[in-house]
């Protein structure tokens, strides 16, 4: 079974490959037919080996994981559309995660949108999107933001530096009101689920520093990460959370990573080294995705 496993994702992997190579690799935008496209589509290979240094013995786990997706939207008239969203991950721990997600969307005009179905939530846009490289390598902390929910959702676009969204999901047995307000670089999100749970979000871009950081009520965690970018090919990193009622902290990292990208080929990719000062191991990372060679 496990091999069949391992089979069908090379295979799927490997068309892929030769499916954005084809494509000289456009790989947002494919147009299926005249009113359906590929607005995203994405597969990468991340393998990681960890070596812990508080022992003599200095044990090491390897782990590898490959990831494939899709974002597919059909336009059914002037006003009416819809919108799927499909990644799968495969990890040699025989884990598999499957991120869907499908929407009907009225576009009312160029400003106002409702949309309705299994939907990314408000709150779930301050994490990379499923079918995006950065998601394939999340940080600690925005593995904290919730995923995808059942629910309905109004969005509307005042201007080029100002969007809000007001939604209402279900989860954890009940429905949640979400919101999400984007102001130039700054974007705020976040859920009530009762007065005693919440979750607030706050991601930004400023100049050559990209912070996300959150906090869950419920579990009163605080988390957080910082990216420092030194320019196209280096960045720095660190990762961290606070247990406010234990008043301690499990995750402190500290990371770079060296980008690549190829000239006439539709990969790229980065090698990266880690350290996590608390749980006292060093992470080795390489990863490579495939890439527009225009874009990216």
């Amino acid at each position: 079974m496990l091999q069949n496993h391992r089979r069908n994702f090379t295979i799927i992997l490997l068309f892929l490959i030769a499916f954005g190579h084809s494509l000289h690799a456009q790989l947002e935008n494919i147009s299926l037919s005249p009113n359906t496209f590929v607005s995203k589509a994405y597969a990468g290979l991340r393998s990681d080996i960890k070596a812990l240094t508080d022992t003599s013995n200095i044990p090491i786990k390897t782990m590898a994981s490959v990831r494939i997706g899709l974002v597919v939207k059909q336009d059914l008239n002037k006003y009416f559309a819809f919108e799927a969203q499909s990644a799968l991950q495969h990890s040699n721990s025989l884990n598999t995660i499957s991120i869907p997600a499908f929407e009907l969307i009225c576009k009312v005009n160029k400003a106002f949108q409702i949309r309705a179905g299994h939907l990314v939530t408000p709150t779930t846009t301050t994490r990379p999107n499923p079918v995006t490289w950065q998601a394939q390598v999340e940080t600690y902390a925005q593995t904290r933001i919730i995923g995808s929910k059942p629910g309905v959702m109004l969005r509307y676009t005042f201007s080029t530096n100002l969007f809000v969204v007001s939604s209402l999901h279900y989860q954890n047995n009940l429905w949640a009101p979400h919101a999400r307000i984007d102001y130039k670089t700054f974007r705020l999100a976040g859920y009530f689920e009762n007065k005693s749970s919440y979750f607030v979000s706050l991601k930004s871009t400023i100049k050559k520093f990209e912070s996300i950081f959150n906090y869950n009520k419920l579990n009163e965690e605080l988390a957080g990460s910082v990216f420092y970018s030194i320019n196209p090919r280096f960045t720095f990193f660190t990762d961290v959370n606070r247990k406010m009622k234990l008043n301690q902290s499990d995750v402190w990292v500290l990371g770079f990573r060296s980008y690549f990208k190829a000239d006439k080929h539709p990969f790229a990719g980065f090698f990266g080294m880690q350290y996590d000062v608390i749980q006292k191991y060093i992470l080795g990372q390489f990863f490579i995705h495939l890439a527009d060679l225009k874009k990216e």
